[in-house]
């Protein structure tokens, strides 16, 4: 057997000798490389991957701009004009999320789709597995209409049959015909599940004023983003001179299409990886301090090796050769610790996009490898070179502490100092996360989640296009449950609060002239509300009055405004009474009649908008979330008698259910996912910290046995050795915690992006900090210290060093 041969055959038992070393290390470091490993295949799946289209980087998304926001949905028309005027595109096109009605089956239901443009899926390069694409002719509303399937819904409701192109499918209360369907994997926009084509012939697609579509574009090879943008920019100047009406003021802004699909996720992954990556620091610290134990109980051993004339490279090389076996070995477990860490955190980060894309990989595997091979760098490369350089004369002589105790001693200490830094690190971290989301718990959304259950509705069959409408069929429903006892209130509106969803709608006063600076306050966040959707919500009443049923086709028209848009728009004066005109296809002149109080609109950490409601039954849609209250102990009761008062009106119509307590929740999911995740690590590392910082201070106590003796037979107190190993501990604590507290300044900007309410660098967080590490320090040094005093001054003036 050659000299590796021999030297691995050594390594190996030397770990199976020391077998619950090896055990405790490879565990340790399996599962730091575990955290660190799962969220690496988060960052890599979500952030590092490319987008799954040919020449991802050339695909953007175009954002409407005016003076008040620069991240706005586009007009059909002005889309239109983009599209046969650019020369900088090989493709534009555009798409409006839907929630679509699939009937006649066992039940209706809702699947999420979208209408796209035919271009849609040739500028993402995206094929059918079955059938054929949308054709051009087809955006124009033909009689034959088609849609295409996602490979999730063809093989959930179609049994994947190759038989199904040409298949007739109800859509909306009418029928389509299944033109294809997409290879697996693809479901954009918004985990589409079936698309059906974008009727550009429609009037409503010929009114500039509305911009409801967002447009996504492939730029031609050999240009640029910047070149684009100029490109674009001149076609909207062009409008504005042409539209002035309309287009005066605005333009369109250019964002690579995976930046506005990752949206601000990225800040807060790489602050979780970062994080991980100070677990894993602490944990290789743990890991080197108690191979540095095992180095000194070996050191006689090594003496006599090299006593005899062992080469000291070969030293090293033997014991690197087993901190490598235990990197790899911690690297197998730690895959495995990803594998059901990626389930774990599947289910608590199911907004996180692309999340469908994240999995084990060979990348993922090759990460995890190296990291374990950095770890027994990091761990074994110290302990091996100071075990290979022993003191052969103290050693021999059993006598004194030899050099390599001493370095073995001072290097544990710097260890430990490093761990408390890092801990505190994590811990400012995690409390001023903590802090952040109980301010987001605090804040106020202007209405009342509790007991309030939600059902979205949307009429799209054909029975209630015009001149019928979608109004009817909301008046009775809300009549219905409001007879329904145990039902308080029950109202519809639009858009729910904390969705987001929605945008903004420019008016004018009526009877007064818009002043310069002035412009930017006519306008508020869109809603249209049904009478008792305030009382539902539990949206306080300021002013004036809300909806009744006398608010309908043919009367005044009416809007309810909230307090931040009376501010803006009438500051010290009653606006109640005053008319505002809406720039509506047919004139929309309505009267303020009543002010209710500001609600968040988009998140909880976001400002609430200026608002505006206008009477759906004078305004009418055909989406509508009712809401109603229930005056029991929870909304769920309600969701049975709910479902029955819907198909007694429309069998065909789906129901979707949830509490408006879940739509709270949902708007919590991503800092909530952030806290614990971050909580957990810094929760881990401090366990970490106290077993090395009691490791030290233990073997420190058990070097200084014979000393502890000498000083009670001349006198000293118990109290005196408790107090002498209680002091090296603070002292290694107060070390760490300054200079932890010092990297903290810096690396809180890191987690900036992240915080609501709190700032950075939160005095009460560092001093709250460093507080709790000491106090984790002084109780880590008890034990050892309890132990000092009970030494036998006998037993220690004997006590073999």
């Amino acid at each position: 057997m050659n000299d590796f041969g021999l030297t691995i055959r050594f390594a190996l038992r030397s770990l199976v000798r020391h077998r619950w070393i090896t055990a405790t290390v490879v565990l340790t470091l399996g599962l730091a490389i575990g955290i660190v490993t799962a969220i690496f295949s988060l960052v890599q799946g979500i952030l590092l991957r490319p987008l799954p289209y040919p020449d991802p980087d050339r695909l953007v998304w175009l954002h409407g701009r005016n003076p008040s926001s620069d991240e706005l949905p586009l007009s059909p028309p002005d889309f239109l004009d983009y599209r046969e005027r650019n020369r900088t595109f090989s493709h534009l096109a555009i798409y409006q999320g839907a929630e679509i009605n699939i009937s006649g089956g066992q039940s209706p239901e809702y699947v999420h789709g979208a209408s796209v443009s035919a271009k849609f899926f040739g500028m993402l390069g995206v094929q059918p597995q079955v059938g054929r694409l949308f054709e051009p002719n087809e955006e124009s509303g033909g009689p034959a209409q088609v849609a295409l399937l996602s490979d999730k819904l063809w093989r959930r409701s179609f049994g994947g049959s190759p038989d199904v192109v040409g298949h007739s499918v109800r859509l909306d209360g009418k029928d389509f015909l299944v033109a294809g369907v997409l290879k697996p994997g693809f479901n954009y926009p918004d985990n589409a599940l079936i698309w059906i084509p974008f009727d550009l012939s429609q009037d409503s697609m010929k009114n500039r004023r509305f911009h409801f579509v967002h447009a996504v574009g492939r730029i031609r090879p050999g240009l640029s983003q910047r070149q684009a943008q100029s490109d674009l920019e001149v076609i909207a100047k062009d409008l504005a001179k042409t539209y002035p009406d309309t287009n005066e003021g605005w333009s369109v802004r250019l964002e690579p299409l995976k930046d506005r699909i990752l949206g601000k996720v990225g800040n807060s992954l790489l602050a979780l990886l970062g994080a991980t990556f100070l677990v894993f620091l602490i944990a290789c610290a743990n890991i080197a301090n108690l191979l540095f134990g095992k180095s000194m109980a070996r050191e006689k051993e090594i003496a006599v090796i090299t006593a005899l004339g062992a080469a000291r490279g070969k030293l090293v090389r033997q014991l690197l050769l087993e901190g490598l076996i235990l990197g790899l070995l911690g690297a197998g477990l730690g895959m495995l610790v990803a594998k059901f860490g990626l389930v774990a955190l599947g289910g608590l980060a199911t907004n996180l996009p692309r999340l469908e894309e994240v999995g084990i990989n060979l990348e993922v595997g090759l990460f995890a490898v190296s990291v374990g091979l950095v770890a027994s760098l990091l761990f074994s490369l110290a302990p091996a070179l100071i075990a290979s350089r022993p003191n052969l004369q103290a050693v021999l002589k059993e006598s004194g502490r030899s050099s390599s105790s001493v370095r073995a001693r001072w290097l544990g200490h710097a260890l430990v100092v490093g761990e408390i830094a890092l801990a505190t690190v994590l811990i400012i971290g995690m409390v001023l996360l903590l802090r952040s989301f109980g301010h987001l718990l605090a804040v106020d959304p202007g209405f009342e989640p509790n007991r309030v259950l939600n059902a979205q509705i949307v009429l799209t069959s054909p029975r209630y296009a015009p001149p019928v409408g979608p109004v009817p069929f909301f008046q009775e429903l809300l009549g219905r449950l409001r007879s329904v006892p145990g039902v308080k209130a029950a109202g519809a509106v639009t858009y729910l609060p904390l969705s987001g969803e929605g945008g903004d709608i420019p008016f004018t006063v009526e009877g007064r002239a818009t002043v310069e600076g002035e412009q930017q306050n006519l306008g508020g966040f869109y809603r249209a509300a049904t009478p008792g959707y305030f009382e539902a919500m539990g949206i306080p009443l300021l002013r004036g009055r809300t909806f009744t049923e006398q608010d309908r086709e043919g009367a005044e028209k009416v809007v309810v405004i909230d307090k931040n848009l009376a501010d803006a728009v009438w500051p010290g004066k009653d606006p109640l009474g005053q008319r505002i005109s809406l720039p509506f296809s047919e004139p929309f002149i309505a009267k303020v009649v009543g002010i209710v109080g500001n609600v968040r609109q988009t998140a909880l950490g976001d400002d609430p908008w200026q608002t505006l409601y206008l009477c759906s039954y004078q305004d009418a849609w055909q989406l509508m979330q009712v809401v109603v209250k229930s005056s029991g102990p929870s909304a769920e009761s309600l969701s049975g008698q709910l479902i029955r008062e819907v198909r007694a009106i429309d069998p065909d119509q789906p129901v979707v259910l949830r509490t408006i307590d879940d739509v709270v929740g949902k708007s919590l999911a991503r800092p909530r996912f952030n806290m614990l995740l971050l909580t957990t690590f810094a929760l881990f590392a401090l366990l970490l910290t106290l077993l090395g910082l009691y490791a030290i201070v233990s073997a420190s106590v058990a070097r200084r046995t014979r000393e502890i003796g000498i000083r009670s037979v001349l006198g000293a107190q118990p109290g005196d050795a408790l107090r002498m190993v209680l002091k090296e501990g603070l002292v290694l604590g107060a070390i760490g915690v300054a200079v932890g507290l010092g990297v903290a300044l810096a690396a809180t900007r890191g987690i900036s992006s992240l915080l609501f309410g709190v700032s950075r660098l939160d005095p009460l967080t560092f001093a709250g900090t460093a507080a709790l590490l000491l106090a984790v320090t002084l109780v880590a040094c008890l034990g050892p210290g309890r132990r000092a005093t009970r030494v036998d001054p006998v037993t220690a003036l004997r006590y073999d060093q």
